[in-house]
């Protein structure tokens, strides 16, 4: 299963806006050979921003504990640059063609139509040289007959993900 979620993200293409230009990214030049952080953004809006902000902070601790990158993934086309957060630290990465949140949801067994995940999960993957190492959801979801419109709300949104959680993670895992 793990080799099926890589050989779907090597087929995807992402083309977004980087230090003014537009670019396009492909499996070998944001995943191959790296481990990485990537999480889902749901809406561009203050929480989301916030919650970029402290990831962008601990950055350079992320990397001495073993990540090369982070990426942020969302569905919207407004994905780009994201203000005052450096585009050294943070490549915000569309996924229009939902081919991302879809290889990710058959990775994880998840049960939300595609369009809600996209939309709405909330998630963060560490992948290693594209192979899932450790996949965090929002327990939000696993609730029963929840709408997903409650993530749009403050309170719950990124329930459980942050910056913490994951140098917990490397610290007990370093390689």
């Amino acid at each position: 299963m793990t080799s099926d979620f890589q050989t779907n993200i090597k087929q995807i293409e992402f083309t977004t806006n980087f230090q003014d230009c537009i670019a396009t990214y492909n499996f070998e030049n944001l995943f191959a050979d790296q481990r990485t952080l990537v999480f889902s953004l749901t809406v561009l809006d203050t929480p989301s921003r916030e919650y970029i902000k402290h990831f962008a902070k601990e950055y350079e601790n992320l990397k001495q504990l073993g990540l090369d990158k982070i990426y942020t993934i969302g569905s919207d086309a407004f994905l780009g640059p994201w203000g005052n957060i450096s585009s050294d630290t943070i490549l915000s990465l569309p996924d229009k063609n939902l081919q991302f949140v879809t290889a990710l949801a058959n990775y994880t067994n998840s049960q939300s139509s595609l369009s809600d995940a996209a939309r709405h999960w909330q998630y963060m993957i560490i992948l290693n040289n594209g192979i899932p190492e450790k996949v965090w959801e929002s327990p939000v979801k696993y609730k029963k007959n929840l709408p997903m419109d409650i993530l749009k709300r403050k309170k719950y949104r990124f329930n459980g993900l942050n910056v913490d959680i994951v140098k917990k993670y490397l610290i007990d895992n370093l390689q």
